[in-house]
């Protein structure tokens, strides 16, 4: 991966780099995060449109695949980064920041300043806390958020940030984002392509179904009287505090409950769900 093909993808969610077309793809912004913190050392650009993403649209973010894709990046630009975003959009990141690692030993954040006495200089001498904290120096760091689109623009472009707006960066929302790429799957392939553990997998893929917003063609599928339909998905905010306050108290699911003798559980968006996806503005 190197910057030339990054640009186009921030450049599809939301940061203004007028050089580069927007990627045709919508990229896992969590991946793309940790791309960037090694990409980014060449080239400030990234880093720069990077750190005003996540101070704007922080919120979008999913916290656990951002945990699992830290080790992918370079923990300790993650860790400076999300420790002088201050907006309440990124407030939620805070936490990972004890999954990163500051360098062993001091290191200019761009690698152009590297070869520079007189930056070194300049960056130790302005140093904070936060810089002696990750063992990263810097003589500028811009949060370019005056380049980054607005909420209603990036979610007209880019179907899964939207989905999660809308229902939160949370795993029931993932799920639901890969079987509209995929078609259909069963659970032990999406906690494999997710990085969700099996078990957590289940417990929301039993709630989707009870919701109606996915049918499992195994054993019928169509969902209990009563809780299927449309207008159904209009409360999903309003759930998902239940769920999780809930979810706490449950004891684990058992996998045997979903397993069929000879066959695989496949699991599918429902005609309700796509219905109301129509109607959603954005």
């Amino acid at each position: 991966m190197n910057s030339e093909s990054l640009f186009p993808l921030w450049t599809r969610i939301g940061v203004n780099f007028p050089a580069f077309m927007p990627s045709g793809e919508e990229p896992l912004i969590e991946e793309l995060i940790a791309q960037t913190s090694i990409v980014g050392r060449y080239e400030p650009r990234l880093i720069e449109g990077m750190a005003g993403w996540i101070r704007k649209h922080g919120d979008l973010v999913n916290t656990s695949l951002m945990h699992k894709h830290i080790a992918n990046g370079d923990p300790a630009v993650i860790g400076l980064l999300l420790d002088i975003l201050d907006s309440k959009e990124s407030a939620k990141l805070k936490h990972l920041t004890k999954y990163c690692s500051p360098k062993k030993q001091a290191e200019m954040l761009f690698y152009t300043a590297e070869s520079s006495p007189v930056m070194k200089a300049q960056a130790i001498e302005n140093e904070g806390e936060v810089n002696k904290r990750w063992n990263l120096y810097y003589v500028s760091l811009r949060i370019k958020t005056d380049a980054v689109l607005g909420r209603k623009e990036i979610l007209k472009r880019n179907p899964n940030l939207a989905r999660r707006a809308l229902f939160g960066a949370e795993m029931r929302t993932e799920i639901l984002n890969f079987l509209l790429w995929k078609g259909s799957s069963f659970p032990a392939e999406i906690s494999k392509s997710l990085g969700y553990r099996y078990h957590r997998v289940i417990e929301d893929i039993q709630g989707l179904i009870r919701d109606g917003a996915i049918i499992d063609t195994v054993t019928g599928g169509a969902p209990p009287t009563g809780v299927g339909g449309t207008k159904n998905f209009l409360l999903l905010r309003e759930q998902k505090e239940t769920m999780a306050t809930s979810r706490s108290r449950r004891p684990p699911t058992k996998s045997g409950a979903f397993c069929v003798v000879g066959k695989k559980r496949e699991l599918k968006i429902s005609p309700a769900f796509y219905d109301y996806l129509k109607i959603i503005p954005f």
